[in-house]
């Protein structure tokens, strides 16, 4: 199997409901003769297709990200950006704005050495671990 069984699901989701709630709505028009009964399985076979749908726009089960240290210090970084961009448009001192330009730079370092290891933590999220 070519990736981890959460993107293998996503990516059949859609087309295996397509399939089903079609063959659904086709067998119960060319095989049942009874109108409610006829009525409800087509109206099931909407709904599977649908819900593939709804499953494509947002999915259950989420993609898997195995390095959480990289994606919290880019959420981090994301954060010195706004940061830096109401104290820029604060009129902050040019010293707000240095020290926060000083940590984005500390940031990006330390993405750097957070790549290519998905079980690396920042230093700090393992001393508090360690507690």
């Amino acid at each position: 199997m070519h990736g981890s069984w959460r993107r293998c699901v996503n990516r059949r989701v859609a087309p295996v409901s397509a399939v089903v709630g079609i063959l659904g709505v086709f067998s119960s028009v060319l095989l049942v003769e009874n109108q409610t009964t006829m009525l409800l399985l087509i109206a099931t076979g909407l709904l599977v297709m649908q819900a593939g749908v709804w499953y494509m726009a947002n999915p259950v089960l989420t993609s898997e990200r195995r390095n959480l240290g990289l994606r919290t210090e880019v959420d981090r970084f994301i954060g010195l950006v706004r940061r830096l961009d109401r104290a820029a448009l604060a009129s902050g001192t040019s010293d707000v704005v240095d020290k926060l330009r000083a940590e984005m730079h500390g940031s990006v370092d330390e993405m750097g050495r957070l790549v290519g290891h998905p079980t690396a933590a920042r230093p700090e999220e393992s001393a508090i671990e360690a507690t």
